[in-house]
């Protein structure tokens, strides 16, 4: 995927931690660049409308709000994967063309869509943590998140800068003995190829919907939130999805082992869950699909 041009620093700084992940400034997930000093460079790090949570289903409101409206999941469109230092992300190649995936209906402003931007993973070095939401106390292996950025505005680093600017659709991965999708072990057969760091490599076609395999695609946490990385922007619709991605050991292994450019393992690449600080949680049980 091409990179938009820098509309501001702001925006790039965004831009580049949900995309391509290009370098900015020092962050990471261990020691003196960890999340519990990420304020320091990042301010807004330190709000009250920070991500991830520990969702307790005891605790959430029923949403009475219709059902996401998906468009071109099942569009297949060429893929590339890029590692950078703190994460591995899908992307399309033909961002610029016609039938962009987009999201729109359910708790998201009504009559606007949100269209698709990339996927980034975040994994542990185990199976029973890696995912960022916590489920009633409860880790999963990884979590994926697909981020959307809102059509009203031109360009993702514009709608980064406002408060409706952002959606992310996250589901939690669940390791075990079953097999991944055939999209998923792809996916994951394709990550000792990545070499350098923001070197883009192309694994093919695939569609969104194709990941998601198997997965009832209509339960889902909902409330708003931030970025998990810094700048940890608090302008995010978060749309956390209750039924795991059920995925193979073998697959999160080939995950485990990708290194950055130091040599260092990117598992455990997951911020803490944060304060709820009193916001409200709606919790979505339907039977239903995406349509």
């Amino acid at each position: 995927m091409d990179l938009l041009k820098l509309i501001s620093a702001a925006g790039l700084l965004v831009f580049s931690v949900l995309t391509t992940g290009q370098k900015t400034a020092e962050w990471g997930y261990r020691g003196a660049y960890g999340p519990k000093y990420w304020n320091a460079s990042y301010p807004h790090c330190n709000g009250y409308q920070q991500s991830p949570l520990d969702l307790e289903t005891i605790s959430t409101e029923p949403s009475s709000y219709s059902l996401l409206y998906t468009k071109f999941y099942s569009v297949k469109k060429p893929a590339v994967l890029t590692k950078n230092e703190h994460t591995v992300v899908l992307s399309f190649k033909d961002y610029y063309s016609e039938r962009i995936p987009r999201v729109s209906g359910g708790n998201l402003p009504i009559g606007e869509k949100f269209e698709f931007s990339a996927i980034h993973f975040h994994w542990g070095q185990h199976s029973d943590l890696g995912s960022e939401h916590k489920f009633d106390g409860y880790s999963f292996a990884g979590e994926i998140h697909m981020i959307h950025f809102n059509r009203k505005y031109l360009t993702i680093q514009e709608a980064s800068l406002h408060a409706d600017g952002l959606l992310v659709l996250a589901f939690v991965l669940e390791a075990g003995l079953q097999n991944s999708s055939p999209t998923f072990s792809r996916i994951s057969k394709q990550l000792e190829l990545l070499q350098e760091e923001n070197k883009p490599y192309s694994i093919g076609e695939i569609d969104l919907n194709s990941i998601l395999d198997g997965v009832h695609h209509t339960n889902h946490f909902f409330y708003k939130g931030s970025l998990t990385t810094p700048p940890c922007s608090e302008n995010v619709f978060w749309h956390v999805f209750t039924h795991p991605i059920r995925v193979s050991e073998d697959d999160m292994m080939r995950f485990r082992d990708i290194r950055n450019d130091e040599g260092k393992y990117l598992s455990g690449n997951y911020r803490p869950t944060q304060k709820r600080n009193g916001r409200e949680i709606l919790l979505k049980n339907d039977s239903k699909r995406f349509k």
